[in-house]
Parts: structure tokens; C-alpha cells; sequence
């Protein structure tokens, strides 16, 4: 057998070391300009610790024998990357996580957390002119689910006021986007999104008592639309949405329910859209629509995507409200009717303190859905704080309070429970 085959099939040498080629000469200074000719990369370094304290630690209810209130140490050492050249730009940002109990010291871990960003505009419009591109995504390995997110987060299908409970997960979030400008007042845009959630193992909360369930999701979308810009401050369009929601197996013992595990569940929404700005301060969107699941095409819901904002100097308001069909991963896997409506205020006092305020209510119920007969109701209420306080250039402190009541209703059976969290925070970017 010739040697040379042999060294390519083993990977180490005697002893176990590996092979060793040398490099041709000029290889390195090659690589380097070679890295140079994609263009600058920018690497911003990140570090944030935070003190809690916790009310419910395992966001569901307390432990017999246990302490549900804990304080927690958390520490995010992460770094941001920026690259632009003539082909395209994009973001790259990435954490690790890690959280230690003072009281309950088997519940620390290690998770982490990233998030790209790619604008591959400049490249899409050498090919066909007027044509856009983006894809970006999100990945979170952690064990602490949050019952709200912002109205824009691509995890937005999958958080909306249902407080799970603690239990290792990960997701994964990916979309595309692109657009074709026609002329220039039409734009014809469409969108695919791949969205999973997989939970692993079981976390025990040690009372004897029932736990709700939790289930595997994978979730695909698919929009397009058109927009038509009407005015300049104006922009009106009509888009369809698809979405294929489908459950996978469920971790952890529930109380008994329809759990629709192994089911899917597609789901056809059109809604006309309008978009405007009133002078430099106020805009507003508006969504309204109709969706109906495949399964009960006899069952429209009506959907809504609401929203104003005003930005002033120093200082801003939003509200908005959303209406529409999203799945269920906790309790039971199923659809829900989805109802969501979102506050916040923002004051900046001087160049080094900023106060901001916000409110979140969101019921969802399976009435009207015409999916399943139990009835399946989670109804959440969420208002926190924040003061900001910039110690240097890229070093700033944070002081942040939340309380949230949840309310589940299943199958005659009502789960009530609440969450104070105090957080105390230290930021540096090192750009």
C-alpha cells in the first residue's frame, strides 16, 4: 500500500502526534492577505455580571423541602464580530453563559447563546438589480425560558406570555428574507423561517406533585406579499403567511389532557398591512387579517399586528398589541388564539442616566380555535423597571425589577403562580 495513502487515512502518527506538513513558503502571508481582501473584521469583546434574586426559581411553583427564592451570580463573557466587504455585511455575536445558586447549588450550569446577521444586498443586486437578501438566526441552550420577548424577536412564535417552566432546552431559529424592488413605489417581499425547540431531559421539582408537560416543536414559515408606497411617509401591501407546526415527543409526566404529541398543524393567514410616519416623531403599523389551521378550515380567526411608537430627544413610548394563532408547547401541544399587548417608556435624564418602564399582558386560550374540546387557558401579566447608569465609555451599570402573575386553566385544574426578579448588572464592551 503506498505510505501516502495510509498517512491520509490515519490522522496521528507514532505515539499519537500528528503529522506535521511544512508549510510552503509564503503560505502564512499569503493566507493573511488573502483574509485582508475579504475585508476589515471588527471584534468587540463583551462581558456582563449580574446579582439576582429570584422569587421562583423554577418558574412554576415552590418545592416541598426546598427554597423556591434563590439568589444567583450570572456570569456573560461573549464578544461581537462585524465584517463588511463588497459583497456583504454581517454581525456575529456570541455568549456563554454560566449561573450559580447560593441555596440551591444543583441547579447551576453552563448554557450559551449566538446570533448572526448577514445583508447579502450588494451581492444579490450584482446578480439581478433591485433584489435583496438577508438571513439571519438565533441559538440558546439554557434552562430558563422567558415568558415575554420583544414584538421583533425571531423567537417571537414561540414566547408569547407563557411562562414555562425551569427545564434544559435548546432553539434554534433561522430566517431568510428577500425583496425585489419592481419600481419605486413597488417592492414584492417574501420570507422562510425554520424555528425548533427541543427540551432535554426532566427537571424534578421534588413536591410529588403533577407537572405540566412540556413538548418538542418544529415550526416552518412562509410569507409573500407585496408592498406599494402610496406616499413618502406612506406604505400600504397585502402579504399570505404559512406556517407547518409540528409537535414533537413530550418531556416530563402531565396532568392528564389531550396532548396532541406527534400531530401536526398548518396554519393560512392573509392580512392587508398599512405603515406610515407623522413628522419626525410618531409612526404607526397596522396588520389586520383572518387565519384558519387546515384541520378546522370552517374556524377563521381574526388576526391583528398593531403598533405606535413616539421617538423624541432623549426619550420614547410604544404600544402595540398582537392577535393571531401560535402553538402551545407547555401544558399541551396545540393551537392556541393568541393575544398579546406590549407598553414601554423611555426617559433619558442626562448623558449618563436613562430610566425605562415596561408592561406586557397576554392571554392565550384554545376556544375559538376549534382545535381539541378540554379547555386550555394561560393568561399572564408582566411589568418591570430599569435604571441605567453609564460609568465609562463602554462600561455601564443597570438596576432592573420585574413581577409577573400566571394563571394556567386545564382540564378543570387551575395553576396560579407569580415571579419577582431583582437584577443587578455590570456591562463592558471593550470596543
Amino acid at each position: 500500500m503506498d505510505p501516502s495513502v495510509t498517512q491520509a487515512q490515519v490522522p496521528y502518527g507514532p505515539g499519537g502526534v500528528p503529522y506535521h506538513e511544512a508549510s510552503p513558503p509564503g503560505g502564512i502571508e499569503e493566507l493573511v492577505a488573502n483574509i485582508r481582501q475579504l475585508g476589515p473584521f471588527r471584534v468587540v469583546p463583551t462581558l456582563m455580571v449580574s446579582e439576582r434574586y429570584d422569587s421562583n426559581i423554577f418558574a412554576f411553583r415552590g418545592v416541598g423541602g426546598g427554597q423556591r427564592s434563590d439568589f444567583v451570580t450570572d456570569v456573560f463573557p461573549g464578544a461581537r464580530v462585524t465584517h463588511s466587504n463588497d459583497y456583504l455585511d454581517g454581525t456575529l455575536t456570541g455568549q456563554a453563559i454560566a449561573s450559580f445558586y447560593v441555596n440551591n447549588p444543583g441547579l447551576n450550569y453552563v448554557g450559551t447563546q449566538g446570533s448572526f446577521t448577514t445583508i447579502l444586498d450588494k451581492m444579490s443586486q450584482r446578480v439581478v438589480r433591485g433584489l435583496g437578501l438577508r438571513i439571519s438566526g438565533t441559538v440558546l441552550y439554557y434552562p430558563e425560558q422567558p415568558s415575554f420577548v420583544a414584538a421583533q424577536s425571531l423567537q417571537s412564535d414561540f414566547i408569547r406570555g407563557i411562562q414555562a417552566r425551569r427545564n434544559n432546552a435548546i432553539s434554534n431559529t433561522t430566517t431568510v428574507q428577500s425583496s425585489y424592488t419592481v419600481n419605486p413605489s413597488m417592492q414584492l417581499n417574501g420570507s422562510y423561517s425554520f424555528q425548533t425547540m427541543r427540551f432535554l431531559g426532566h427537571t424534578n421539582l421534588g413536591d410529588g406533585r403533577p407537572t405540566l408537560p412540556l413538548f418538542n416543536m418544529t415550526t416552518h414559515g412562509a410569507t409573500g406579499g407585496v408592498a406599494y408606497l402610496v406616499s413618502p411617509d406612506h406604505t400600504i401591501g397585502i402579504t399570505y403567511a404559512f406556517r407547518q407546526m409540528m409537535f414533537g415527543s413530550r418531556v416530563g409526566d402531565g396532568v392528564v389532557g389531550e396532548s396532541f404529541a406527534g400531530r401536526s398543524f398548518a396554519v393560512h393567514g392573509v392580512n392587508a398591512n398599512w405603515r406610515g410616519a407623522f413628522g419626525r416623531e410618531w409612526s404607526a403599523n397596522i396588520a389586520p387579517g383572518i387565519s384558519f389551521a387546515s384541520q378546522v378550515p370552517d374556524r377563521i380567526l381574526w388576526t391583528i399586528n398593531a403598533s405606535l411608537t413616539w421617538m423624541g430627544q432623549g426619550k420614547s413610548a410604544s404600544v402595540s398589541f398582537s392577535r393571531g394563532l401560535y402553538p402551545s408547547f407547555f401544558g399541551e401541544a396545540g393551537l392556541l388564539a393568541s393575544n398579546v399587548a406590549s407598553g414601554s417608556v423611555s426617559y433619558r435624564l442626562s448623558q449618563k442616566w436613562e430610566v425605562s418602564l415596561g408592561a406586557n399582558y397576554a392571554v392565550n386560550t384554545r376556544g375559538g380555535t376549534g382545535i381539541g374540546t378540554g379547555r386550555l387557558r394561560f393568561e399572564s401579566i408582566n411589568v418591570n423597571g430599569t435604571v441605567r447608569y453609564a460609568l465609562y465609555r463602554g462600561i455601564s451599570a443597570a438596576l432592573t425589577g420585574s413581577h409577573g402573575d400566571f394563571t394556567i386553566e386545564q382540564m378543570g385544574t387551575t395553576f396560579k403562580y407569580d415571579r419577582q426578579v431583582g437584577v443587578l448588572t455590570l456591562t463592558a464592551e471593550w470596543d
